[in-house]
């Protein structure tokens, strides 16, 4: 049966691999961009995108929808975020200050 003004195509997939596999090397490249931080990869869980793209991490699951899926609870990320890590007081020094002269 046919529909007035639609003509189907057999091979509708064939028709545009070029640009589905440019638009899939780009949405890649942009992720990749998005990660990275002075060319190391730097997995901030705070991030909605980062967090999103996560599917397990140390070996637990952190993605929601995949561990409602499987029926376990969402585990939090066991690294600290950079920005939590840059938020965390240094340990005090245990070495003399260096205005002071020893007695």
């Amino acid at each position: 049966m046919a529909i007035s003004g639609f003509i189907p195509m057999s091979a509708l997939p064939a028709t545009m691999p070029g640009s589905a596999t440019q638009m899939y090397a780009k949405n890649l490249q942009t992720l990749l961009k998005h990660l990275m931080d002075d060319g190391k990869i730097e997995l901030d869980f705070s991030d909605e995108i980062t967090r999103g793209a996560t599917i397990t991490h140390d070996g637990k699951v952190i993605h929601e929808a995949t561990a409602q899926a499987l029926g376990i609870e969402v585990e939090q990320p066991a690294t600290p975020t950079s920005a939590e890590a840059s938020t965390e007081p240094d340990a005090p020094s245990t070495a003399p200050a260096a205005d002071k002269e020893p007695k």
